[in-house]
């Protein structure tokens, strides 16, 4: 009855603090360290794809709108090829 919920939130709670300890010391630093600036204006991009959640909106970032509105509008120099923005 209530025991068992009690101890499978718990475990719960306690594996969403794991999962975000691991986050903020292990994934961030990472890609702060290995992602240029446009892999982050590409995930700001994929972003806007997302509903807002428990509170957190998107919060407009004009550097990044500029830069993908600018690869957006480069010609590709070659008029048979389709110019596609993402990863390699």
């Amino acid at each position: 009855g209530y025991l068992h919920w009690y101890r499978r939130f718990d475990e719960l709670l306690t594996r969403a603090q794991e999962m975000i300890y691991k986050e903020q010391n292990i994934l961030f630093p990472i890609c702060a360290e290995n992602f240029s600036k446009e892999d982050w204006y590409q995930i700001y991009k994929d972003t806007a794809q997302y509903e807002d959640i428990f509170g957190v909106t998107r919060i407009a970032w004009p550097e990044a709108d500029a830069a993908l509105a600018a690869q957006t509008t480069k010609p590709s120099g070659d008029n048979n090829a389709i110019g596609l923005i993402g990863g390699t």
